[in-house]
């Protein structure tokens, strides 16, 4: 042979791309494939333009065919892993303001369904305390159950309410009510020392409710 292969090498390696594409085949395979070639297709005669030429088919479509593999796979990490443009600071900013809204508005909602949950229970616990007040006070002797009610309306019920408490304060003044009420008088016609029933009736609740509040007896 009247070239190496190393000059075959470098002949390929300038020929085997097309004008504007880049080699793909590396220089090490190309030289374990001369490695196998120049055997077979060279003798001591052979010029290395004429060797060069008969094996230059086999590399180009070698060199082709990586290519298409090449672009193969890039395509299909393409396809499943697409790019997704930034985004503009304006739109970030937009899209994070979206999101706080909706995170404020969920937590008002949460706090206003609190809020009512709250106050439903507390109501359910007044009306609970009012009427074990009421039971109570029945069972200790307050036999009118008209001015019981109206009683139970003007005294406080807190979460601290002592029923038990209450109920003697109330008998005291249910006591008291009875004592000084003329009943043979109607409720229009009293005169003289004979108070009203009715407006006694009112106006002994609401001091009872008053001096409970004074001495802090309702929470």
């Amino acid at each position: 042979m009247k070239f190496t292969k190393e000059d075959a090498c470098k002949d390929l390696m300038s020929k085997i791309p097309t004008k504007g594409e880049t080699l793909q085949l590396s220089e090490r395979s190309i030289n374990e494939q001369l490695e196998t070639l120049m055997p077979l297709l060279a003798n001591d005669e052979t010029e290395l333009d004429a060797f060069v030429t008969s094996v230059l088919p086999i590399f180009k479509t070698a060199d082709a065919n990586i290519r298409a593999n090449v672009s193969a796979q890039v395509r299909d990490y393409k396809e499943k892993n697409p790019i997704t443009p930034p985004k503009k600071e304006e739109e970030t900013k937009k899209e994070e303001e979206k999101k706080d809204d909706k995170y404020e508005a969920l937590l008002a909602r949460l706090e206003a369904m609190e809020t009512a949950h709250k106050a439903e229970e507390t109501k359910k616990k007044v009306q609970s305390l009012r009427e074990e007040f009421i039971a109570k006070a029945k069972e200790k002797g307050v036999k009118n159950e008209s001015w019981l009610k109206d009683y139970a309306e003007e005294i406080t019920i807190g979460e601290d309410f002592d029923v038990e408490a209450k109920a003697d304060s109330c008998l005291k003044f249910y006591n008291k009510f009875k004592s000084k009420m003329n009943t043979d008088v109607s409720p229009e016609d009293g005169g003289g020392d004979n108070l009203d029933a009715s407006k006694y009736l009112k106006e002994v609740i609401k001091r009872a409710g008053e001096k409970a509040k004074n001495e802090g007896l309702n929470g």
